[in-house]
């Protein structure tokens, strides 16, 4: 260890000696030291030998070294004095501090498993390699009593320069993981090592070389990670050998174009078109194997994806959905990965979340330190009415996967759209800093600016300095700023922006883009286009049909809202009530008072402005319903202004105390 060296070099060593011993014992017995040297035992007069004077040097050697060595430790132990040593200049002593303090704060059960290095120089071999490292953490992730950094946040170390300690601090962990992977013709060589980082001791090491077969690789997976609880807390449980000890698959050309699958999942963006990539590599995994139960649930994934995301709402993709699940629940009806799709299924698309709640949380019972599934728990729970389960879930994602954005622009929008402004901006705020290249914390900003001080132009200057794109963080915050800001043309040209092409390849997209660019033309003055992308959107809305009552619901929105456009209110009026039977407040806590505000806001435009009144004045008090400051800029209700009784809901508490 001293040199690191791999672990063969002692296994050879100890090999060496054990062979040597029988040479050496043999050699001693056949030969005698004599004045002469050495003569073979038999040839040698006893009285010649010098054996009883060897002995006695080799005593007299023996005990004058102990003295030695007795004496040097009582002078070092009780007689030197060391000197302390020099004061660190301020910037080495606060490194240091902050190197021990995040040594003595990571808990002992902490780690992390660096990405696995691929010895075997094919590129094309990265994927298996990545492949394996997941696999190992999923496999860590079914432990109880260890925390274990989640890939998302390990991998940013892959070829990194930096030192073990570095890297423990900035993940705040005890252990550290290293290793690499070979694949050579049909074998598999893999060689990794714990270390500890306070006291930079390796725990453990192996190096494993096996013929390459599914079996052997979930056997060597599964021998690390039994080494790596004996190391940190101790032997597994009865529960915990099995089911790390489970294999998927006995195909190896279906677990390889599973890995691949999972390659294309990991991938950051959130795309189309990497479902799509990964779907067909899961089509190869069960025709090499139809009875790979966690490739058939990672299907339910990909093709949910087409229809929530609204490119393929076909019945045709629905019955694959379908047909994906009831083979994962058939061949491993218990599997934390089947839960999680029949979860998926629910929340996708009958958006029954009281009812995936529960199999999302017994999925992240059997895998505690599965952050993914914690946050898909949690996002979850938010539309459930639990935000406090929510969040705290969203805390231990966040622990688990310091370095993925997903969990911490989760909390965020939790805490802004249910109205926790004051809990939301401090965080909002650090997170910005600590990570400037990450649009979603300054378009937060932007909202906690808006919704909680009411600046309008600081939240337009925010929303400037952030790259228009497609992606849902943009599109869902800057028409609110424009439209509250009154840049109508803003809005168009968003609206009619090449960036948005392709939320208009979505058939349950296209009807909201058309209202909104409808919208914008009528408060612009432009009556010709307004009703022309109005009319437009009734058109498309009319005719669109989906196996998703989410986009269902939308869509009747949009169309509500178009038909308002064109001064269709009792339309108006039924399209948003067919929306609210769809998603309403009890079913859904975070976007069915969404639905809800849209019809408060069509009741006074149709002059029921009791109901109206009495319909804002709960929305200001339901989480995720109205705010004052958009009540206060947004055009869309000017035609309540020469109401007083609207005017004092829509009043912030700032400007009635006599605020700017």
């Amino acid at each position: 260890e001293s040199f690191n060296a791999p672990g063969w070099v002692m296994k050879m060593l100890l090999t060496v000696l054990l062979i040597g011993l029988p040479l050496v014992l043999i050699f001693a017995w056949a030969f005698e030291m004599t004045p002469e040297g050495l003569k073979r035992e038999k040839e040698v007069d006893r009285s010649q030998s010098i054996t009883p004077q060897t002995g006695r040097r080799l005593d007299r050697m023996i005990i004058g070294v102990l003295v030695i060595a007795l004496a040097y430790f009582v002078v070092d132990k009780f007689i030197l004095q060391h000197p302390a040593p020099a004061p660190a200049t301020s910037a080495t002593q606060a490194s240091a501090q902050a190197s021990a303090e995040g040594k003595s704060q990571a808990p002992a059960n902490a780690i992390a498993v660096l990405p696995f290095a691929n010895r075997s120089m094919q590129k094309e071999d990265q994927f298996f390699t990545d492949g394996i490292h997941d696999d190992l953490l999923t496999q860590l992730t079914k432990i109880q009593g260890l925390k274990v950094i989640s890939r998302t946040s390990v991998m940013e170390y892959r070829d990194t320069t930096k030192k073990i300690p570095e890297i423990a601090a900035e993940l705040g962990v005890a252990k550290i993981m290293e290793g690499g992977v070979q694949r050579a013709g049909n074998r598999i060589r893999m060689n990794v090592q714990l270390i500890d980082v306070a006291t930079d001791e390796h725990l453990w090491a192996e190096t494993f070389d096996r013929e390459m077969t599914v079996d052997n690789v979930f056997d060597i997976q599964s021998e690390i990670t039994r080494k790596i609880v004996q190391a940190i807390r101790g032997e597994l449980s009865p529960e915990e050998n099995r089911a790390i000890s489970e294999v998927p698959t006995d195909s190896l050309p279906a677990y390889e174009a599973y890995l691949k699958a999972k390659s294309e999942i990991n991938r950051p963006e959130y795309s189309i078109e990497k479902y799509a990539r990964a779907d067909q590599y899961l089509q190869q995994a069960v025709e090499a194997d139809p009875e790979f139960a966690l490739a058939w649930a990672m299907r339910v994934n990909t093709n949910g994806q087409y229809i929530w995301q609204g490119i393929d709402d076909s019945p045709e993709r629905l019955e694959k959905m379908r047909s994906a699940l009831a083979r994962a629940e058939r061949y491993g009806p218990n599997e934390p990965e089947t839960l999680a799709a029949r979860a998926e299924y629910l929340y996708r698309i009958e958006t029954d979340f009281q009812a995936a709640e529960p199999l999302l949380a017994a999925a992240s019972k059997a895998k505690p330190g599965d952050s993914a599934l914690l946050a898909l728990l949690a996002t979850t729970e938010r539309r459930t009415g639990h935000v406090e389960q929510a969040l705290a879930h969203l805390q231990a994602a966040i622990e688990l996967d310091p370095g993925n954005d997903n969990a911490r622009g989760l909390m965020g929008d939790t805490l802004v759209i249910t109205g926790q402004f004051a809990r939301a901006e401090p965080l909002v705020d650090r997170w910005s800093t600590q990570y400037p290249d990450t649009p979603k914390y300054r378009l937060l900003q932007a909202v906690i600016l808006l919704g909680y001080h009411g600046d309008l132009p600081g939240a337009r200057a925010l929303l400037d300095r952030v790259e228009p794109s497609a992606s849902n963080d943009y599109t869902q915050v800057a028409p609110i700023v424009l439209m509250d800001q009154r840049d109508y043309q803003g809005l168009i040209d968003l609206f009619s922006s090449p960036l948005l092409s392709s939320l208009n390849e979505s058939p349950s997209l296209r009807p909201f883009i058309q209202a909104w660019l409808g919208r914008a033309n009528q408060l612009a003055g432009n009556k010709e286009a307004a009703r022309s992308h109005f009319q437009e959107a009734i058109s498309l809305g009319e005719a669109y049909q989906s196996q998703s009552i989410n986009n269902l619901a939308f869509t009747q929105e949009a169309l509500a809202r178009a038909y308002a456009g064109i001064g269709d209110l009792d339309r108006a009026l039924t399209a948003i009530d067919q929306a609210r039977q769809l998603k309403p407040e009890s079913r859904d806590h975070l976007e069915g008072p969404l639905m809800s505000a849209t019809r408060a806001w069509l009741l006074g435009l149709a002059g029921r402005r009791d109901e109206a009144l009495a319909e804002i004045e709960r929305l200001l008090k339901t989480p995720g319903g109205l705010n004052r400051w958009d009540l206060h800029y947004s055009p869309d209700w000017d035609y309540f202004r020469d109401d007083p009784r609207f005017v004092a809901l829509a009043t912030p508490k700032e400007l009635q105390e006599g605020g700017p």
